[in-house]
């Protein structure tokens, strides 16, 4: 395995562990601009990558508008309690 599979732990084939995502280290990353990787990601591969996170969040988005209440119904649900 390369170096630059190990900087990214959300490579199948990465041991590495994601880093902790805490409000003080998001405030450290925004207030230094450090990236937290040793390497970015290719083009080719963040581009891919944000593609399924795109289609994941459609389906998600979705999901929603399929399962949830409609305002009519929410109204009956409310005047009933």
């Amino acid at each position: 395995m390369s170096d630059s599979k190990a900087a990214h732990p959300n490579r199948s084939d990465s041991p590495a562990e994601f880093p902790k995502v805490t409000p003080e280290n998001i405030r450290k990353a925004f207030e230094t601009g450090k990236y937290p990787y040793t390497e970015k990601l290719s083009r080719v591969e963040y581009e891919t990558t944000k593609a399924q996170l795109q289609a994941e969040l459609l389906k998600v988005q979705l999901w929603a508008q399929e399962t949830a209440l409609g305002a009519g119904d929410w109204a009956k649900v409310r005047s009933a309690v």
